[in-house]
């Protein structure tokens, strides 16, 4: 359910239209249990789509097509967990510098004005607050390291002074990328310093490194400038 949820809420933040009687699939995977995957995401995204009502596809509500009696269910029953869910990716991975960090440039430009749009829809979750973004303080970029050293971000610091419970570190090759990234821990001890990894790493290879900062409440920072190690 939990996949599930967070399926649902990335599709209609992004304003598919067309998945009524077909562009997605249900898949049952290795434990049994299924869930639904969207599909087929060109013309997603576009600028006039930023207002797209966020139970699109529901009975008696705009939609292309008629209704999808799937999503009708879904949004009946688990509206709540899906507002929550929705408000939450909206504010945090959404947020349009966490997208341009990552390199989503479509994404990025049709951020500002989705995320407006959404929050007022789901005004009475209030303002949604989070750390604000480390950065990568040392090793200087492009240095190159060779005795026992630690990665550090800068320090922690939040709009509600909301307590810092966990950092997540990530670590990618030069060729690699971060959907599978060399490492990436999450750490409640190494909040701002982390040793380097160096029984994971090649001597004389590059590669390039991120954190992101976790308050008490869940809440991750936008992610920090990668660095080059």
């Amino acid at each position: 359910m939990d996949t599930l949820l967070t399926s649902m809420a990335l599709i209609e933040w992004m304003a598919v239209w067309d998945d009524v009687g077909q562009n997605h699939y249900f898949w049952r995977r290795a434990n049994g249990r299924w869930v639904r995957l969207g599909w087929d995401y060109d013309r997603v995204m576009q600028g006039f789509q930023a207002v797209q009502g966020i139970y699109f596809g529901e009975e008696g509500r705009d939609s292309v097509f008629g209704p999808n009696y799937f999503k009708d269910t879904f949004f009946t029953v688990w509206r709540t967990n899906y507002d929550q869910r929705l408000w939450e990716l909206n504010n945090s991975f959404f947020d349009p510098t966490n997208l341009a960090a990552l390199g989503f440039n479509i994404a990025t430009a049709f951020a500002p004005d989705r995320r407006d749009y959404i929050n007022s829809q789901l005004a009475s979750f209030g303002t949604y607050y989070k750390p604000n973004r480390p950065a990568n303080s040392y090793p200087p970029n492009g240095s190159s390291v060779i005795t026992p050293t630690n990665l550090l971000t800068t320090a922690y610091s939040h709009p509600q002074s909301t307590a810092h419970a966990a950092t997540q570190w990530e670590i990618r090759t030069a060729s690699g990328d971060y959907e599978e990234p060399l490492l990436r821990v999450t750490s409640t001890n190494n909040k701002t310093s982390l040793p380097i990894p160096f029984d994971k790493l090649t001597y004389g290879q590059t590669y390039y490194w991120r954190a992101t900062h976790i308050d008490s409440n869940g809440h991750p920072s936008v992610i920090s400038a990668e660095n080059k190690l």
